[in-house]
């Protein structure tokens, strides 16, 4: 099968199951199959699946999004190249190909020292390669940028709508404004490699986009990781005493040591009292909170960690900043897009 044939395959698929979204979200009695004298509905069907079917609506978002903006791009080149007198190609080799330049020896030196651990060939064997990938990388940019001042000129909008749930901060740990346009709530597990690697990740968004985001922390330990559990209660047991972040941040940095006897180390060290900490923790006196947390993941379609809702928004799994990056970067203008029009509504 051709990729024209996948592409109409998928895309199928993908608006059938879009339909299967909409439709568990309006939730049916419809009876299914039978087992007995009981009857398996079309509703219990649509809880078991959620996760799937939350993922679902977010690719069938994403591939709508590209769908759109290929179609958006390629009206905006026509129009820019007929102004110019130009064809489209010749258009594009003009603002693009014309403007890619010979790697410097230099450039081609770095390049060929961040892969040579991975390339181990001598630098005038590979020389080709390099310079192809570095001329590939400007003009990937030099495109991504002439999209973005045609998109500007001619007033571009993306009104697609994205997938989006209700999910309140509440009284969760939050770094942040709660007057942040943007507020990122994750749900993740301690013990959770993926949960870990986020970390980093969130750290460079806070410092990106400052009092213009806000994190708000949600607990979702898994069954299969036996201590997980313990380290969500540990970590709002040390939120009691004002540490909560210093706690969190001292789990993902050694999730080696979550079993009870480390998380009372842990404690320790941040000099916190530890005989309140360990009355906390071994009462297990956050249950309630941690397992109304669950709760709430669970309804959201997580299944997994971790997931982040960006203004309501899903992003799935561990994900790189770019990816957090595009969401952020629609919420902000969306944002302020509202602000202007608030503001020409009073003006009036």
């Amino acid at each position: 099968m051709g990729s024209i044939g996948r592409t109409f395959v998928t895309t199928a698929v993908l608006v059938a199951l879009g339909a299967a979204v909409a439709h568990a979200a309006a939730g049916n009695d419809a009876v299914v199959a039978t087992v007995g004298n009981y009857n398996i509905t079309e509703q219990e069907l649509d809880n078991k699946l959620r996760a799937q079917l939350a993922s679902l609506q977010v690719q069938l978002y994403d591939l709508k999004r590209s769908a759109v903006e290929e179609l958006a791009d390629r009206m905006l080149l026509e129009q820019a190249a007929k102004k110019a007198h130009l064809t489209p190609a010749a258009y594009l080799k003009q603002q693009v190909d014309d403007k890619v330049a010979e790697p410097s020896d230099a450039d081609l030196h770095k390049l060929y020292d961040q892969l040579k651990v991975q390339s181990p060939a001598p630098f005038d064997q590979v020389k080709p390669v390099l310079i192809a990938a570095i001329k590939e990388h400007q003009r990937s940019e030099l495109r991504a940028k002439l999209t973005e001042r045609l998109r500007a000129a001619e007033g571009y909008k993306l009104l697609l709508k994205p997938p989006r749930f209700e999910v309140a901060a509440g009284d969760r740990p939050a770094l942040g404004p709660s007057s942040a346009p943007v507020t990122i709530v994750e749900f993740a597990d301690y013990q959770d490699v993926y949960s870990g690697r986020s970390e980093g990740v969130l750290r460079v968004i806070r410092a990106k986009y400052g009092d213009k985001v806000r994190v708000v922390f949600a607990d979702f330990p898994v069954e299969k990781h036996p201590n997980a559990m313990d380290a969500a209660r540990g970590a709002r047991c040390a939120g009691e005493q004002g540490k909560f972040w210093e706690f969190h941040d001292a789990l993902f940095a050694d999730p080696t040591k979550l079993a009870v006897k480390d998380l009372k180390t842990t404690a320790a060290n941040l000099k916190l009292d530890t005989a309140k900490f360990n009355d906390c923790l071994d009462k297990h006196r956050y249950d309630d909170g941690i397992n109304k947390d669950i709760a709430e993941g669970k309804s959201l379609g997580a299944d997994g960690t971790p997931v982040f809702f960006i203004n309501g928004r899903p992003l799935l799994g561990a994900q790189s900043v770019q990816k957090f990056d595009v969401i952020i970067s629609d919420e902000l203008a969306a944002a302020a897009t509202a602000g202007a029009n608030g503001t020409k509504r009073a003006e009036k």
